[in-house]
């Protein structure tokens, strides 16, 4: 990362949550046996679906602020923010 974070490392650090994402999907597949043991595992579903939807956002915020610098309308400051 740079003293100044900019969309590339936004991407690094997608890259890294997908990583973390995927390793709790297949733990929580596990530990609820595939999903036939949700109830009793709800925080943990909860938590891992949040973690998803989250990812999910960060992605679609990484892709918007990559498609305006294309563009040539991102600015150094929407890069940095959406990258903090």
């Amino acid at each position: 990362m740079t003293a100044t974070p900019n969309l590339d490392d936004a991407r690094t650090l997608l890259a890294a949550a997908d990583r973390l994402l995927e390793r709790s999907l297949e733990r929580a597949r596990e530990v609820t046996g595939g999903g036939k043991n949700i109830d009793e595992h709800q925080v943990l579903a909860e938590r891992v679906a949040y973690a998803a939807t989250e990812a999910r956002a960060a992605r679609e915020l990484v892709e918007a602020v990559s498609a305006l610098r294309d563009e040539g309308s991102a600015g150094e400051v929407l890069e940095m923010t959406c990258a903090a």
